[in-house]
């Protein structure tokens, strides 16, 4: 059976208490972990590297003073601030569903 990659937003206690302690405290913390699931986002196969934008925004602004120097191809610079800013999900090599 294939893997599904989730993106889940759960009170942090609930999951310190079921990753980390393996124990559910309550009915409560049953409920909260299946309405998260229900609630997830499926990430799509065969997505490119996910990113947060705002090191992009970080990343531009430490490259102002080498923009300043004359580097002013613009969709080079974009492009080179998406290429290395950090993944929070590494790009999926399977292919995409269709």
């Amino acid at each position: 059976m294939a893997d599904i990659e989730l993106v889940i937003k759960i009170p942090e206690d609930v999951f310190k208490r079921t990753v980390f302690y393996r124990e559910f405290r309550d009915l409560n913390d049953y409920i909260m972990t299946i309405k998260a699931l229900e609630n997830a986002v499926s990430i799509p196969k065969g997505h490119g590297k996910i990113i947060d934008a705002n090191t992009i925004h970080d990343l531009r602004i430490r490259g102002v003073t080498e923009y300043c120097r004359g580097y002013n191809d613009r969709t080079t610079e974009v492009e080179n601030d998406i290429k290395n800013a950090p993944a929070i999900i590494e790009t999926d090599k399977s292919k995409s569903e269709e």
